[in-house]
């Protein structure tokens, strides 16, 4: 090679890959020839002093040298070769598994924001099967007591689909608070923070029954979680607290961001 292997194109790499395993042939039909030789010679059996009988035997033995150190030499040159473009295509192998790595982290981040958006776009919604599976989850509650309270920015259908699941699955209305939830929580408790506010979704006890709804709490804010695919958060108010009732579990829903 001209400017060697590494500076070599492609191409050229493969043309000489190809003149290597010529030029390899080439050597094997000398070593072919020279093997013929040795024994047209002991066939022959030419005369004595004869250059047939003096040298005959060790030009046939250079050729059979020539024809095995040529094919040694061109195997281990197409060999170089071909190991410098299986190691150039490995390299473009691992860019590419590099770069389709790259593109389907960016596709999961992505599909991410599509689904932050879609919630914030899309009013919330829980459907039959949700509901259904809600229902499964809580039914061993039943007779559970509940209220709500929903800032008056909160889509009314979820709110009716809301009450209306917890309704089937046996738990009872208890009836709402006085204060809508915007203006309790802006004006008399501080904003909770965390999982909370995230799922615009809250679970909240007083602190003097929250022994006795823990349990039936608990089941229904992991089916809420799981059917809105959002963490919903749970709170419990001071024993002395007058903001909720202390004979059901307090259900508030704020408007979607």
């Amino acid at each position: 090679m001209r400017y060697g292997l590494i500076n070599a194109s492609n191409d050229e790499l493969e043309r000489s890959i190809d003149s290597c395993e010529s030029w390899g042939w080439y050597c094997a039909e000398i070593l072919a020839f020279g093997i013929l030789a040795e024994f047209a010679i002991a066939a022959i059996h030419p005369p004595y002093d004869s250059f047939c009988e003096r040298w005959g035997s060790s030009i046939a033995d250079m050729l059979v040298f020539l024809g095995v150190a040529g094919e040694v030499q061109f195997g281990r040159m197409a060999s170089r070769r071909q190991a410098e473009l299986k190691r150039r295509s490995d390299i473009k192998i691992a860019e590419a598994n590099e770069r389709a790595a790259l593109a389907l982290k960016r596709a999961e981040e992505l599909h991410k924001e599509n689904l932050e958006l879609s919630r914030k776009i899309f009013p919330r919604v829980i459907s039959p099967e949700q509901a259904a599976n809600i229902r499964d989850a809580i039914a061993p509650f039943a007779g559970t007591p509940f209220d709500m309270d929903c800032d008056p920015g909160a889509e009314d259908a979820f709110i009716r689909t809301l009450s209306t699941t917890l309704q089937e699955a046996g738990w009872a209305l208890h009836g709402s608070s006085p204060h809508n939830v915007a203006v309790m929580f802006a004006s008399l408790v501080p904003q909770p923070k965390g999982p909370v506010s995230d799922a615009r979704l809250c679970l909240r006890l007083h602190g003097s029954s929250a022994d006795k709804f823990q349990a039936p709490a608990a089941a229904l804010q992991a089916a809420l979680s799981r059917a809105l695919g959002q963490a919903v958060g749970m709170v419990i108010d001071h024993p002395e607290s007058n903001f909720i009732s202390r004979d059901a579990i307090h259900v508030e829903v704020y408007k979607a961001r």
